[in-house]
């Protein structure tokens, strides 16, 4: 049998797409995974609107919309001590974020895979990942029920969840925290900030913060 260009195996929101992409162009690609669709897991759920903006590109958002799921226009961040509210800016034109249930996106995305050309396999489960010479060469796994087969392929991309329980801002991260609530100037350069790159990862880490903090110290002290 003639390998695949690539096997994804994860066909959610990560997997789908990169299933998707090199399908569109013509690349024989295999996605997989262990559950089928509709089907339902923990989501971080809000989508902003960077992320909003990929399935505008790839002709999906419609698709979402098209679920009912209402449009997000406006923040509310509470740090504690004090919110932060604001409108997201625009990406790629897209200024909304939306929270669509993961039954809907995930099958959503799924789908786009499959009429973009990528094959897909449901209920697969992935048993071992082939190498040769230290290149990964292929999968071997099994549909329901089904006996073992190997496919090839080279690339092979893995896109399985990990959930991990969320941890308190470290003591760093509140005692800045702490200082922007007592400084309007570094609060307005802290919600600047937030609404620019709306991630969590970023304006949670202390040495963001800090540089926040300072951009706004210099600016008191001009």
């Amino acid at each position: 049998m003639t390998p695949y260009d690539a096997i994804v195996v994860g066909a959610r929101c990560p997997g789908a797409p990169t299933a998707m992409l090199p399908a569109r162009r013509g690349y024989r690609v295999l996605l997989a995974d262990r559950a089928s669709f509709p089907n339902d897991t923990l989501p971080t759920h809000v989508i902003h609107p960077p992320g909003v903006a990929a399935p505008a590109r790839w002709g999906l958002l419609d698709r979402v919309t098209a679920t009912g799921c209402p449009p997000l226009r406006r923040y509310s961040f509470d740090f504690g001590p004090f919110t932060i509210a604001g409108t997201p800016h625009a990406h790629d034109g897209v200024s909304t974020a939306y929270a669509p249930r993961r039954t809907l996106l995930d099958k959503i995305l799924v789908d786009g895979a499959a009429a973009s050309g990528a094959e897909v396999r449901e209920r697969f489960t992935v048993e071992d990942v082939l190498a040769e010479d230290g290149a990964v060469t292929g999968v071997r796994g099994h549909g329901a029920g089904g006996a073992s087969v190997t496919e090839r392929a080279m690339p092979v991309y893995e896109f399985t969840a990990q959930l991990a329980t969320p941890a308190p801002p470290p003591a760093e991260v509140q005692r800045l925290l702490a200082a922007v609530s007592g400084d309007p100037e570094a609060m307005d350069a802290f919600a600047g900030v937030i609404a620019e790159t709306l991630s969590p990862a970023e304006f949670f880490d202390p040495a963001n913060i800090a540089r926040i903090l300072g951009l706004s110290m210099e600016g008191a002290d001009t």
